[in-house]
Order: C-alpha cells, then structure tokens, then sequence
C-alpha cells in the first residue's frame, strides 16, 4: 500500500482504523478475561498502525500511553500497556531513524516510572491515613502487624508492574544499535527506585536490583572492550588489514563514552554513593543479591569515569573522599563485603592494583585473619590478586592452583588452607627483605612492617569483639595462636609482635607455649646462615631451659622442642629440618656433655633428652631412601648423637659407683630411652645404604652398657666389662659448627658454676639478689632404678629384634 498509495492517504487510512472509545479497567475492581482481550486487541491494532505507516502519518505514542491510567489501572492493563512499550520502543530501535523519534516513548517512560514510584509511596501513606481516620472515627485499634501486612501486599502488586517495565527497559538496552541510543533509554527517573530501599521492607530488594542491572548494563557497554566487540562484530566483513573504518570510528566512540561519563557523573553518581551508604551503613544486613549488584554497578561507573578522567581510582580506594570505601560507616556487612569490592576494583581494572598495591594488601591482610564466621569473600579478592599477576614478592607460590592459567579459588578451598596461605606471605616477607639491598630492602622492609601492623591490629579488635566464654572466641583464640605463632618465626625482625598478644591479663596466651618459644625456635632455624643466628640460638636454648628448670615448665618444654623440630607440624619443612640438624648435632651434645659431669647439668638435661626422643620416634617418615643426601644428613645426625651419649656414659664405665644416685639412673633411663627410639630408623637406613659396619661400633657398646649396668643394679657378681674398644667419632660438630658447641658447653658451665646451687638435695637458682627453688621430678633411687632397668630390657629387646643391627641379645 506504501507503494500505491500517497504518505497523506495512508494517514486518512489510518485514522479512519484508529479506535474511537477508551477502556478502563480499574484496579479495585475484578476484571474478565474480554476485557482484557479487547484492550490487548486495542494495543496491538495501534501498534501495528504504528510499525505499518509512514513516518509521518502514524499514530502518536500518546495515544497508546493513554490508553491505562497505571495509577488507577489493573496491573493486567499495565502490564499490556508496558508490553505494547517495549514492542514499539524495539522497532524504533532497529528503524534506521533519526534518534529524535525516540523523544516521545523517553517521555512515556518517564511518567510511567513516576506514576508508579509515586503509587508504591501511595501504598503506606493511604492505608495510615486510611487507619488513621477509622481508629478517630470508631474508637478502636488497628493491629500494627496486620497493617504492615495490608500495605506489604498492595506495595508487591506496584512492584510487579515496576518490575514488568524495568524488564522491558532492560530488553530495549539490550536492542539499542549504540551507546548513544542507550544513553538516551536510561532516564534519570531510574534513580526514584532507590528511594524505595528500606531494611523495613526487604521486598523492595528486588525491584532496585532490577533497576542496578540496567544501570550496570549500560555502564558495561560504555566500556572500551564492549564496543571494540561490537566494532568488531559489525565490521567483519571488512578485508583483513584495512583500518580506515576503525580510524574513522576512533573519534565519535571517544567523544560519546565522554558524554556517558558525563551522563553518568550527572545524574547517577549521587544517588548510586547515597544508595550504597544506605545498604552498608543499615543496622540490619539487606540481602546478598542487593550487596553484591551494587557493588558491581558502582565499580563499572567508576572505571568509565577514571577512563574518560573524570574521576581517579584514588578516590574509590584511598582512607579519604566520600566515594572511598573507607568512608561507609563500620557495620557488619561492610566489613563482609570488603573484599568482594576490592576484588571488584581489581578485576574490573589491574592497574588499580598497581598503583595502590599497599593499601589493597593492608585490606588484603587485614581479611585473612577474620573469624571463620566473618569470612566471605576473601576467596575471591586472593583469587584477583594473584590473577592480577603483578609480580609482587608476597603472592610468590601460593597454596592454590591455576586453570587454564587463573585462579579460581573456591570457600571451601580458602578456609581449608588460610594458615597456609599466611604462612606462605610471610615466609615471602621474609625472603624478599633478605636479598635487595640499601633503600630497597629499606622500603620493602617498611612497607611490610605496616601490613604487619594492620594485621595484628585486626586480631586485635576481632578478638576483643567476641563475648568471653563463646566457643566461637575460643577458634578464634587458637587460630591467633598460631598466626602469633607464624609471625615469630618469620617477621619478627621486621616487626615485633604487638605486646596485646604476649600479656596475659589481655589476651589468653597459649597454655602449651605461652612464650611462643616454637615461633622464636622456628625463627632462628630459617636464620642460620646468618654467622650470628647459631650463638644466639644457643644462648636462646640455655635461656628457656632455665627458665622451663624454674618455673616448673618442662615437660611444655618437651613439647615445645620437639615441635620446633617436626617438619611435619605444618611448618616449614627445610626450616625445621635444619633446626632439627643444628640442635640435635650442635646444641644438644653440649646439655650431654654436662648432665653427668655436673651436679646439676642433668637437670637441664632431661627434658632436651625426652624432646630428641619424641624427635626421632618419628624420623622414619624423613627418611627417602632414593635421595642419598638424605640418608647421609640423617644418618650422620643420629650417629653423631649416639657417639656424644657414648662419650658422655665413658664416665660411668670409670665410676661405676656413680650409678648409685637417682639423678644418675635417670639420666641413663633418658639416654636409652632416646636410643631405643631411634634404632627402626637407624636400622633402615643400615639396610638400604649398607652403613651398618658405622653404627656396629657403637651399638656394641650400648649393647654390653646396658647389660653391664642391669647386672650392677642387680647386684651380679660376675659382671661383663663394657666392650670399650675405640670407634671413629661420627658427629659433625666440624669446623663452622665447633667453636659454636664449644660456646653453648662453655656458657653453660659456666651458668651452672655462677648460679646454680645444691643444699641438701634442694636444688637453687640464684638470680640477681633474689633465689629460687627448682622442683625436680626425680623419684627415690629403688624408684629410679627399676625406671633405668626398663629403660634396658626395652633397649635390649628391640635390639635383638632388628634385620641389620639385631645382637640376638632379648632379655
């Protein structure tokens, strides 16, 4: 017909078809199915004189709009009046027509966003009032929780029909050719449903996270990735090479991304920052869906902004600026949500993450140690950084994996392992002040002592927020435990531990290890290429054993050495292992060589016996027979103990007289109980390196010891002298390591002269001007004996029992 007939006669066409009676179908009125068919009919007569006519002579939208009063209407009328919108709206959008046709279905979008906003707020206002006029007039109570219901209910039928337009304006979004035409779609009055947020009225959530979406969804295609796509998608059939369209593009894409900035900065800036303030700062914690979406929409606007210069990232991320994060008030759910908006920021934008690298780490660090029930997003904000690849130190090796080259670290996979992944920045802090040098490790050294800071200071507060008793403040408790713990052992040079955590009137110190002598142990074990980490090691060993002696402390004592020296007590593995090493080689010999010279080196002694022991019940596991480095450590360690406890009982085969005192019983029970430990280990590394002929030697002696001493104790005449016959010294104690043995035995003597005391079998202290008593646990010598018998027949027995080493002598 366009082709016959003149623009001008078509339009008479038209107007002859246009229906010339209105519909109303109010709302508080029930309405039948032909009604709502003849208006539906209505509509789509309209709109399809509308997609059929000439430019020019096609009905106005307007008359279409006036078709439904929304205020008035049945929501069935509204919806079909939205629906006859959005089919329209489409059809212009895809008309290669001038955008100003588009000016009246803006208009009519625009009051039906007013029409409805204003009829939710309507919804309470009119039943108070409505309340308020029945409980004046008649006298009697409206029940509160029945009018809140009322209004619930009328303000959810407004919301579907807000719902049903937000929908269709996001669908048009969707259709619009360019950013241009979606600027002009996205109307200021979308704002209005911010308002609409209440803690009180949780159903409200939806409709404004429908109205985020739209607004993230406008932002997203603003972004320079989105239209390069689009670009792309519209121009392949362009040759390969020929960049004459994308130049051409070059300047009206930056131009209208400016005027989307600007549009955005104008009109939605404001309310979106007012809008986040209300979710974060609500007593009551809106829902997840609500959090998150605008945390996503206000991230996408801001990095149009800092693109197009507007803004800067500073502003979003800094302590100051009412766009910072730091500015919402400390609520719960801030706290929750302040990783999943700084992994935001850095995926949304990498160089956010270089340029306030410190600041996001502090926040970073600051997460880690939350309590477990706090804990939401963390997973996700260490998946960006390390995603983000920046070559930081600090996320070198982390305890997770990559696919397909990014980290996708889930929960589960957080909680499971957050003390290893703790463990694993600091071990980095640590090595990355180790090797720059001058102002570097100056930097690096500070900024590292404030990630420190930040972190102890939130245990700090999460813990004195915690009610006293819970057992929620007790996990919580054991977990600072071992982040304390963990920051001995590795940052304590760069930062000392907040004094908070060693006072026991503020904090509940570990009953196991109050001191944190594990971390400090662990500390000096990862320093002992440093020449002067070994002397201060054992003088740190000499302090606590004295300390342990007096305050009645050794048997936590055991504990806390043989942990130290267990790589499996999910420490550092090749730092406990060296630690193990140097004490038990170095350290220890020196307590040895004193414990039955002395008349009180026993004393200190026993408990460095008892820890070597729990150490090598367990050294089978070190042992790789494939790797020979590792046989040969180990072996060397052992048999070098072995030939210090030999050197030491020498003495006992001169003096034999000696073995009449407790103390001395005792400290033999000790030496054979530390040997009996270690024979399964010994016996297999003789089994599979054929180093059985090394140990023979000394096995021999042990073996004809112990039954020289059982006859003695058993008062035997015809005793077997021990077989003494020379052996080749074993231990490593060779040159770096022999001044620093010979400096712990010197010190420890001479301690031991200075201030140790004996006055009728009560052991003394003095310390300055003041003397303390030692408790020893020592029995009497019936008592001791029969321990050091057992300790014998144990040795004997298991003995007898190995593949290499077996003397066939069992008691």
């Amino acid at each position: 017909m366009r082709k016959v007939y003149p623009d001008k006669k078509i339009g008479g066409i038209v107007w002859r078809l246009l229906p010339n009676h209105g519909r109303f179908l109010p709302k508080d009125q029930a309405i039948s199915q032909m009604d709502l068919d003849a208006l539906r009919n209505h509509h789509d007569l309209l709109c399809t004189l509308y997609w059929g006519s000439p430019q020019g002579v096609r009905p106005k939208p307007t008359v279409l709009q006036n078709l439904v009063d929304v205020e008035n209407s049945h929501k069935e009328a509204c919806h079909i009046n939205i629906r006859s919108w959005l089919n329209l709206v489409t059809y212009q959008l895809t008309a290669n027509e001038p955008l100003s046709s588009l000016e009246s279905f803006v208009k009519w979008l625009t009051d039906l966003f007013a029409q409805i906003v204003r009829q939710h707020q309507h919804a309470r206002t009119e039943a108070e009032e409505q309340v308020r006029l029945a409980e004046s007039a008649e006298g009697y109570v409206v029940n509160r929780s029945l009018l809140e219901s009322t209004i619930t209910q009328n303000q959810r039928q407004v919301e579907a029909i807000l719902i049903d337009l937000l929908s269709s304006m996001q669908m048009a979004m969707n259709v619009a050719p360019d950013l241009t035409a979606a600027k002009t779609l996205l109307i200021p009055d979308l704002v209005s449903i911010f308002n609409l947020f209440s803690t009180r009225s949780p159903h409200t959530n939806r409709v404004i996270i429908y109205s985020l979406e739209i607004l993230l969804l406008f932002t997203v295609k603003a972004l320079p990735e989105a239209q390069v796509t689009a670009s792309s998608d519209n121009d392949d059939s362009q040759e390969y090479g020929d960049w004459s369209a994308l130049i051409s593009d070059a300047l009206p894409m930056i131009s209208s991304t400016h005027e989307v900035a600007g549009h955005l900065e104008r009109y939605f800036q404001d309310p979106l920052r007012q809008l986040l303030s209300n979710c974060f700062g609500a007593d009551s914690p809106p829902e997840d869906a609500l959090l998150t979406k605008i945390i996503e929409t206000w991230v996408a606007m801001g990095r149009v902004q800092v693109l197009e210069g507007i803004r800067s990232w500073a502003e979003y991320v800094g302590d100051y600026g009412h766009d910072s994060w730091a500015s919402l008030r400390d609520t719960e759910q801030t706290r929750k949500y302040s990783s999943y908006y700084l992994a935001a920021l850095v995926d949304n934008d990498t160089a956010v993450f270089n340029e306030h690298k410190q600041h996001i780490l502090k926040a970073w660090a600051a997460s880690l140690v939350e309590r477990e029930m706090v804990l939401k997003y963390q997973h996700r904000l260490t998946s960006s950084l390390l995603n983000a690849d920046c070559g930081d130190s600090i996320l070198a090796n982390p305890p997770f994996w990559a696919v397909a080259g990014r980290f996708e670290i889930t929960a589960a996979e957080f909680s499971e392992r957050r003390l290893s992944l703790i463990t694993n920045i600091l071990s980095n802090m640590r090595k990355s002040i180790e090797d720059p040098e001058g102002s570097d490790a100056i930097h690096l050294r500070a900024n590292h002592r404030e990630i420190l800071k930040v972190m102890m200071a939130s245990m700090k507060n999460n813990y004195q927020e915690l009610g006293h008793g819970s057992n929620v403040r007790g996990a919580y408790v054991d977990f600072v435990h071992r982040v304390v713990e963990l920051l001995q052992q590795h940052t304590s040079s760069i930062c000392p531990i907040d004094r908070f955590f060693t006072d026991s009137s503020a904090f509940p110190l570990p009953a196991h290890d109050p001191t944190y002598v594990i971390g400090q142990l662990m500390n000096y074990g990862l320093r002992l290429q440093d020449h002067r980490t070994p002397k201060q090691l054992a003088m740190f060993v000499q302090s606590v054993s004295e300390r342990a002696a007096v305050d009645g402390q050794q048997l936590y004592l055991v504990n806390q050495l043989s942990t130290a020296m267990s790589p499996n007590g999910g420490r550092d593995v090749l730092g406990s292992s060296c630690l193990r090493s140097f004490l038990i080689m170095v350290i220890f010999p020196a307590y040895v060589d004193i414990a039955l010279s002395t008349a009180y080196g026993w004393i200190m002694a026993i408990p460095i016996l008892q820890a070597t022991r729990t150490v090598f019940s367990s050294i089978m596991a070190d042992v790789n027979g494939a790797n020979e480095t590792n046989v040969v450590s180990i072996f060397s360690m052992i048999a070098g103990f072995l030939g210090c406890l030999r050197r030491s009982i020498d003495l006992l085969v001169d003096h034999p007289d000696y073995m009449e005192q407790p103390k001395t019983l005792k400290t033999i029970a000790a030496y054979f109980a530390g040997i009996t430990a270690v024979l399964p280990a010994l016996d297999y590394i003789c089994r599979i390196s054929k180093r059985h002929c090394q140990a023979d030697a000394l096995l021999n002696f042990f073996d004809s010891f112990a039954l020289f001493a059982a006859q003695s104790l058993l008062g035997q005449t015809d005793i077997d002298t021990p077989n003494v016959d020379p052996f080749k010294d074993t231990g490593n104690t060779t040159g770096q390591h022999e001044d620093v043995q010979a400096f712990a035995t010197h010190e420890l003597r001479e301690t031991l002269n200075r201030n140790w005391i004996c006055h009728d079998e009560i052991y003394y202290v003095n310390r300055g001007q003041t003397r303390r008593e030692i408790i020893v646990d020592i029995g009497l010598f019936e008592e001791e004996k029969a321990s050091a018998l057992r300790e014998f027949e144990r040795f004997l027995n298991v003995l007898g029992r190995m593949t290499v080493l077996g003397r066939g002598t069992i008691l």
